[in-house]
């Protein structure tokens, strides 16, 4: 495994107190197939970690199966609001298997995945509990507007809820108890917690201690709720790459979440999507035929 994903997040993952497998075996008792998630207690979501199947095996519906146990048979054991997957973007197979389980794009974070290759970009997708998150706010950024369209129309959003008063934002030092890190990657993400955003001064100097030892590329979550949060992260040469209904817990319900990346950002011809009519018919898999996944790749594109 070390040689596809980052080593140290392989084996926090394989060693974490909430990660959960389900394995599918033959009829001699060999795993044929296998899929974890993590169970993530605070923010009451799922991560589906890794679903792998036997080549000899593949064609064979295990992978779709595993992917409606995990929306199934295993999440319904635990509290959860929100399940997704980071799906490499090279590889649509695992894109269509989440799409076939309801697991839908929402965000792109350019060259997250360390892999044999170098870098990769994933596709984050997810499958929120809509009907438990807070109205959805009308006085976004007019720039992100975009990005709301196509969660709206991706997620089946109701566009006539909404929050005339704008949520209260406290502000912190950032310190690294807020911010996960990937040296192979050169990525830092940065955490906030709900009706939280890190001060400007705190920020500022964040971002300049982790250029100086070599990050290049930066993921934050922006409050969807709050304009001067979304300005905070625009303000430093951030960019949208993804809104997800739902994503984390707020005061009176969930909140909605704008993802801001800043770096550099792939090739188009570096990123491939699923394709459910080259599959039926046997062929290659194509490009942007995803729709939501095309309008949110021509979004970032064009921001």
């Amino acid at each position: 495994m070390d040689e596809v994903y980052d080593e140290d997040w392989w084996k926090a993952l394989l060693n974490g107190p909430r990660v959960f497998a389900q394995v599918v075996v033959d009829q001699s008792d060999n795993v044929v197939g296998s899929i974890l998630i993590e169970k993530e207690k605070e923010e009451h979501r799922i991560q589906i970690g890794k679903v792998t199947v036997d080549p000899t095996y593949r064609g064979a519906g295990i992978a779709s199966s595993l992917g409606m146990i995990a929306l199934g048979d295993i999440c319904s054991s635990f509290r959860t609001d929100v399940i997704y997957s980071e799906a490499r973007t090279n590889q649509p197979t695992t894109q269509r298997v989440l799409l076939k389980s309801g697991i839908l794009p929402a965000a792109l974070l350019p060259g997250k995945l360390s892999v044999s290759e170098g870098l990769e970009s994933a596709l984050l997708m997810a499958a929120p509990d809509t009907s438990k998150r807070t109205a959805r706010p009308h006085n976004l950024a007019p720039s992100l507007s975009a990005f709301v369209d196509t969660a709206t129309r991706t997620f089946g959003l109701e566009t006539s809820e909404v929050c005339p008063v704008e949520q209260s934002i406290d502000r912190f030092e950032l310190s690294q108890l807020h911010m996960k890190e990937s040296r192979k990657s050169k990525l830092c993400q940065i955490v906030s917690c709900s009706a939280a955003a890190p001060t400007e001064k705190s920020l500022d100097r964040m971002l300049c201690d982790k250029e100086k030892q070599g990050f290049t590329r930066f993921i934050a979550e922006a409050s969807a709720h709050s304009v001067h949060d979304q300005k905070l992260w625009l303000d430093r040469g951030f960019r949208p790459v993804g809104y997800c209904p739902a994503w984390r817990l707020a005061s009176d319900g969930r909140e909605d979440i704008i993802f801001m990346f800043r770096g550099p950002l792939p090739e188009l011809t570096e990123i491939r999507f699923a394709d459910f009519r080259a599959a039926d018919e046997g062929t290659s898999g194509g490009i942007w035929l995803v729709e939501a996944a095309r309008k949110l790749i021509e979004a970032i594109y064009k921001f």
